[in-house]
C-alpha cells in the first residue's frame, strides 16, 4: 500500500479514538506504541480529565508496527509521546480550568516525569504546569517551596512571618508558598525526594521569589535615559540605586536606545533593617541562597541600540535595585566573640580555617559561610562587590588594618594568636609589593596588652622589633614608646619603609640606641657583684615551692618545682637612688623599681631599700620572670605581705609562720607542717629550724 494512496485517507473517519468513537485521521491523533520500558512510548497516557482536546487511538486496536509506520509517514496520526504532549499542555484546556483538571494534571506530569527525566524536563519549560499553594493553584514558577518542603522553605516561612508586616511583596509571597508535604495531592504516587525534585524541575522556586519594577519600554534618545532613570519610580529605586547603579552615560546621546530587562529586587530587601536580627539573618541565607539558584541573571538589566548591527549596539549593563542593595546595604551577618551584627560585604570577612584563623576578628558566622565557599556562584559575586578571604595575600593592607581594631580587646589567651597572624599580614604586605593606605591604623604594645595608634603630622614615631631585641622592647614599652605589635621574624627594613611610605610614621627597627636604662645616671649593665634574692630574702623560695605544690591548678601543674626553683635563684638584687628609662627620642620615665630580664642574670633594681612596698608591687612581674604559667606564687606573697610593714628591708624581717603560710595557701596547718617536713634542706622554714632545734 503506498504512501500516496495513503494520504488520500486524510481527514476521512477511519480511526478508533480512546474516547470519541471513529475520528478522521490527522495529525492531531496520537498512536500510543508499546516499547521498552523507558521509551517515550511506554510513557503514560494523559488522563480523560487532561486530554478532553487530545484524540489518542483506542488501546483495543492491535496495529503492527509497520501499518503505524505507514500510517505516520501518511499524515494519518502521529506517534505518542509523552514529552511532546506536556510541552504542548497548556493548549489541552479550554479556559480556566477547574481544580480536579489541575490535579490530574499535576500528577500525570510526575508520572511522565519519573519516566523519561531528561525529555520531561525539557518538557516542564513550556508546560505552565500549575501546583496548589496557600492562595490556590498558580503556575509552578510563581510559587515557592515552604518549610515542610525544604531547609530553605523553613528560612522562608520564618523570615516571611516577620516580613509580612512590613512589606507588601512579602505577604503576597507568603500566599504562594506551596501547601504543606502532608496535604500534597500526590502524596501517595511518589516520595517527598522526588517530587521535590520534580516541582524543581517544574519551575517552584526554593527561596525568594524576585520582584521587579517596570522600565520603560519606548526608545528615546540617550540624552534622555538619563533622566528617565532619575526620575523613575517603584519598589527599590530609590537614591541608592540612582547613585550606584553604574549608568553615567552614552556614546551616542542623540540616537535612540532602549532597555532590555526589568529592575529586579527581593521581597523585603528595603525593610530588611526594620527587622529583628533573626529575620535579618534568614535573609541574609535566603539571599545567598538565591545567588547560588541564579547567578547573576537578576544583578543587571542593558540599555542599547539593539536594532543595530552587534559592534554598534553601545550595550551598558546597568546594575539592578537588587545588584546595589547587595553592594551597598549592611545585610551580611558577622560575628565576634558572641555578638552578631551586620555589615556591608566589602567590610566582610570570609574565614575558612576553624582551625587556624582568628577568632577575635569579625567574620560570617559557620552557616552563612556554608553558603560561601570559593567554588559558589555568591562567593564570585560578593568577591566583586568587595568580599575579603582572610588568607588571601591581596587582602595583607586590609588585614592589618581590621586587627588594629580590635587588639585592644585581646583576651590575653589570643594575644599570642594575635601576634601570629599580624606578623603573617606584614610578610603577605611586603612579599606581594604591596603598600598601606595613608590613613593605616597599626598596633602597637602596652604595658599588658596593645592598642590602636593611629599616624598624624608630624609622623608618629614607631618602633620595630627585631629578633634578639626583646629586652629593649621592653624598656622602650615602660617609657610610653611606641613598639609594633609584632613578632621578632618580619623584615624590620621592610616593615619600617612601609610605614615611612605612608607619610604619618616615623619608624625605625629597636637597637641598642632606642633605649637606655639608666641606674643612678648610668647604662644599667647586669653584673655578678649583685646579691641574689634568695639570698636576701631566703623564704620567698620556700613561698615559691610551697604555692607551687599545694595551690597549682590547670596548667601549672604541669611545671616542675625544681625548674621554678632552679630560675628563681637566679634572680639578683641591685639597690640604687634612681632608675630612668630613656629613648632615642628624648621621652624617659623614671621608675621606683624595674626587672631586668635576661636568661643569665634577671635582676630586680629597686630604689632604696627592698621593702614589702617593692615586693608588693613586683609580685606579678616577678611571677611571670619565672613562668609564664606560674599562677599560684602572686596571691601567695600578696596576703602573706599584708601583715608586714611598708617600709624597712625585708631582710631584716622574720619568715611566715606555719600558721600564716596555712591562711595564705590556703591549706591545712598540718598539710603545711608536712610539706616543710617533707621538703629539700634547700628551702629553710621556721617550722623546720623549730624541728632542727628541739633534736
Amino acid at each position: 500500500m503506498s504512501t500516496q494512496w495513503l494520504r488520500a485517507l486524510a481527514g476521512r473517519k477511519i480511526v478508533l479514538s480512546r474516547d470519541e468513537g471513529v475520528i478522521p485521521a490527522s495529525l492531531t491523533v496520537y498512536v500510543k506504541v508499546d516499547g521498552a520500558r523507558r521509551s517515550r512510548g511506554g510513557a503514560p497516557l494523559p488522563p480523560r480529565e487532561v486530554a478532553r482536546r487530545l484524540s489518542v487511538v483506542s488501546s483495543e486496536v492491535s496495529i503492527r508496527p509497520e501499518t503505524v509506520v505507514a500510517f505516520e509517514r501518511a499524515g494519518l496520526w502521529k506517534r505518542f509521546d509523552a514529552a511532546d504532549v506536556l510541552a504542548s499542555l497548556p493548549s489541552l484546556f479550554a479556559g480556566p480550568s477547574a481544580p480536579v483538571r489541575r490535579r490530574a494534571a499535576l500528577l500525570w506530569a510526575f508520572e511522565v516525569w519519573r519516566h523519561d527525566n531528561v525529555a520531561a524536563r525539557k518538557a516542564l519549560e513550556t508546560a505552565a504546569l500549575q501546583v496548589p499553594t496557600r492562595n490556590g493553584w498558580l503556575r509552578a514558577d510563581r510559587a515557592a517551596f515552604s518549610g515542610s518542603w525544604t531547609a530553605v522553605g523553613r528560612h522562608l516561612v520564618e523570615y516571611l512571618t516577620e516580613a509580612s508586616s512590613h512589606s507588601p511583596a512579602c505577604a503576597d509571597l507568603s500566599g504562594r508558598l506551596l501547601v504543606d508535604w502532608d496535604e500534597w495531592p500526590g502524596l501517595k504516587s511518589g516520595t517527598k525526594g522526588e517530587w521535590t525534585r520534580f516541582l524543581h524541575d517544574a519551575g517552584v522556586v526554593d527561596g525568594l521569589i524576585p520582584s521587579w519594577t517596570a522600565l520603560p519600554k519606548a526608545s528615546c534618545s540617550g540624552r534622555a535615559w538619563v533622566g528617565q532613570f532619575a526620575g523613575l519610580k517603584g519598589s527599590a529605586i530609590d537614591k541608592t540605586w540612582r547613585d550606584n547603579n553604574g549608568f553615567k552615560n552614552v556614546w551616542h546621546p542623540q540616537t535612540a536606545y532602549s532597555v532590555r530587562g526589568k529592575a529586579w529586587w527581593l521581597p523585603g530587601q528595603t525593610v530588611v533593617s526594620q527587622l529583628s536580627d533573626a529575620a535579618k539573618k534568614r535573609f541574609a541565607i535566603l539571599a545567598l541562597a538565591h545567588l547560588q539558584e541564579c547567578g547573576s541573571k537578576y544583578l543587571r538589566f542593558t540599555l542599547g541600540r539593539f536594532e543595530r548591527e552587534a559592534r554598534n549596539q553601545d550595550v551598558h549593563n546597568i546594575r539592578t535595585p537588587l545588584a546595589t542593595f547587595l553592594m551597598t546595604a549592611a545585610w551580611l551577618p558577622v560575628h565576634s566573640r558572641g555578638e552578631e551584627s551586620f555589615v556591608r560585604v566589602a567590610d566582610a570577612w570570609l574565614l575558612t580555617d576553624r582551625r587556624s584563623d582568628p577568632r577575635f576578628v569579625p567574620k560570617a558566622p559557620d552557616d552563612v559561610a556554608e553558603c560561601l565557599s570559593s567554588d559558589s556562584k555568591p562567593f564570585e559575586i560578593l568577591s566583586k562587590y568587595g568580599l575579603r578571604v582572610w588568607k588571601d595575600p591581596k587582602t595583607a593592607a586590609a588585614r592589618l588594618g581590621v586587627l588594629a581594631d580590635v587588639c585592644s580587646a585581646l583576651e590575653q589567651h589570643d594575644r599570642l594568636s594575635f601576634r601570629r597572624h599580624y606578623d603573617q599580614a606584614w610578610q603577605d604586605l611586603g612579599n606581594s609589593g604591596g603598600k598601606l593606605p595613608e590613613d593605616a591604623r597599626i598596633a602597637v604594645e602596652r604595658g599588658g596588652g596593645f592598642a590602636l595608634l593611629e599616624g598624624g603630622a608630624p609622623p608618629v614615631p614607631v618602633y620595630i622589633r627585631a629578633g634578639g631585641a626583646r629586652e629593649l622592647a621592653r624598656l622602650l614599652i615602660e617609657t610610653g614608646s611606641h613598639v609594633l605589635a609584632s613578632g621578632d621574624e618580619i623584615d624590620t627594613q621592610r616593615t619600617a619603609a612601609l610605614l615611612n611610605g605612608t607619610g604619618r610614621y616615623s619608624a625605625r627597627p629597636i637597637d641598642e640606641d632606642s633605649i637606655q636604662l639608666l641606674v643612678d645616671g648610668v647604662p644599667f649593665r647586669p653584673s655578678g657583684r649583685d646579691p641574689l634574692l634568695a639570698e636576701e630574702v631566703p623564704w620567698l623560695v620556700e613561698a615559691l615551692v610551697m604555692g607551687h605544690e599545694l595551690a597549682a591548678r590547670d596548667l601549672e601543674k604541669s611545671l616542675n618545682a625544681s625548674t621554678l626553683e632552679e630560675r628563681f635563684r637566679k634572680v639578683r638584687l641591685r639597690r640604687c637612688g634612681s632608675i630612668v628609662l630613656e629613648s632615642a627620642q628624648g621621652s624617659g620615665r623614671s621608675l621606683p623599681r624595674y626587672i631586668y630580664r635576661e636568661d643569665d642574670r634577671p635582676t630586680l633594681i629597686v630604689v632604696g631599700e627592698f621593702d614589702a612596698d617593692h615586693l608588693f608591687d613586683l609580685a606579678a612581674p616577678l611571677s611571670s620572670l619565672v613562668n609564664n604559667n606560674l599562677r599560684s606564687f602572686e596571691p601567695l606573697l600578696l596576703r602573706l605581705l599584708r601583715g608586714l610593714p611598708g617600709q624597712g628591708s625585708l631582710a631584716a624581717v622574720q619568715p611566715p609562720s606555719d600558721a600564716e603560710y596555712a591562711a595564705a595557701v590556703p591549706a591545712d596547718l598540718a598539710v603545711v607542717r608536712e610539706h616543710l617536713w617533707q621538703a629539700p634542706v634547700s628551702c629553710t622554714s621556721s617550722y623546720g629550724s623549730a624541728v632542727s632545734a628541739v633534736v
